[in-house]
């Protein structure tokens, strides 16, 4: 939402421009109290499959012989391929250890799958039944920041 500071103006495709405009929009960020900086630096950049090639173009590693060569994001981010993502939209996202967007839980403190079995008498086998009760959902909108 653009009231959150935390989406692009103007969309583009990531390179170093529009992804030194994201993290400059993250570092911004601002505690509830509307005063505090808190200074949420990117670890994670998500791209759509369409996005992929140019994310890692831009990620990357080089070993430059002038100043103005250098790649300021280079080995400094993930990056995370998700298809859903349409077109050239990337978003970026803190450390969630630092700055949580998404918080997930499961329900009746079941950390994973919980399995029953029963004997079948109609065909001298097993029948098995899994359940897996996982719930997520945002927390925060600090923590991320959307171009596209």
């Amino acid at each position: 939402d653009a009231s959150h500071a935390n989406l692009a103006a103007t969309a583009g495709a990531i390179d170093v421009t529009t992804l030194s405009a994201g993290r400059q929009a993250m570092r911004d960020q601002k505690a509830m109290d509307g005063k505090t900086f808190i200074n949420a630096a990117p670890r994670t950049v998500l791209v759509g499959s369409a996005g992929e090639t140019a994310a890692e173009q831009v990620l990357a590693t080089i070993n430059a012989a002038q100043v103005g060569d250098v790649n300021p994001f280079g080995g400094k981010l993930g990056l995370e391929v998700d298809p859903r993502l349409t077109g050239t939209m990337w978003r970026l996202f803190a450390d969630p250890a630092t700055c949580p967007v998404i918080e997930y839980a499961y329900l009746n403190a079941a950390s994973g799958p919980q399995l029953a079995q029963r004997e079948n008498w109609s065909n001298g086998g097993w029948e098995w039944r899994v359940i897996f009760d996982f719930g997520c959902g945002l927390i925060d909108y600090r923590g991320t920041y959307q171009n596209g």
